[in-house]
């Protein structure tokens, strides 16, 4: 089969199926040279999820004035976000070192189908990342590129999307040790989006 320009095909169980992010009807032929028509009525709009909490797990040594401690302290800290911002940007933050969680609530409504999927954009994503999709931890994320596919996992009415992130240790050093690390800079960790979902419709080829 040969896909029209902007669409793509993937595997239902199967069977191909077409995906597309625009309403419609096309026509896909085969390589025998036979036709089969896929139509999609109607594709949601990409919508951008507003109103953020995100968990720091700030990891720090338990004794900083002893060098031989090498226990590891590790404190929560919640904030709030009308939308995900790098949480060394974020006050009392700044120097902070080891995972953020950032979760936010979409409402896809009650017509949100079988065929309906959604590629989740993150934007700017500092560093490794893992996503988890109303509690259940996707495949590990290629972390050069920060789109993921949700695949069908999204479910009609509300969903929890929660993107982790990881940092290195820089940051922390940089006030723990800084006859050795104060020279450094201030490194951007986190999700500093800007973060979008863009549904797409997958429907099983006929033929």
């Amino acid at each position: 089969m040969e896909p029209a320009d902007g669409l793509t095909f993937v595997r239902r169980g199967a069977r191909p199926a077409l995906r597309t992010t625009t309403a419609g009807r096309t026509t896909v032929r085969w390589t025998d040279g036979r036709t089969s028509s896929v139509r999609v009525d109607r594709v949601r709009e990409p919508l951008v999820p507003t109103g953020w909490t995100l968990e720091v797990e700030d990891w720090s040594p338990r004794d900083a004035g002893d060098p031989t401690d090498l226990r590891t302290r590790k404190t929560k800290h919640r904030v709030q976000l009308t939308e995900p911002q790098a949480w060394s940007k974020v006050p009392g933050l700044e120097d902070v070192s080891g995972i953020g969680r950032y979760r936010t609530t979409v409402d896809l409504g009650r017509d949100w189908g079988d065929d309906d999927g959604a590629l989740l954009e993150l934007g700017e994503v500092n560093d490794t990342f893992r996503v988890r999709v109303n509690g259940e931890l996707l495949p590990p994320c290629d972390p050069l590129t920060s789109t993921v596919d949700l695949g069908r996992r999204l479910r009609r009415g509300r969903n929890v999307i929660e993107v982790e992130v990881a940092s290195t240790l820089l940051n922390r050093l940089r006030v723990v040790t800084p006859e050795v690390y104060g020279v450094a800079a201030r490194q951007t960790y986190g999700l500093a989006g800007p973060v979008r979902l863009v549904p797409y419709v997958e429907k099983v080829v006929p033929g």
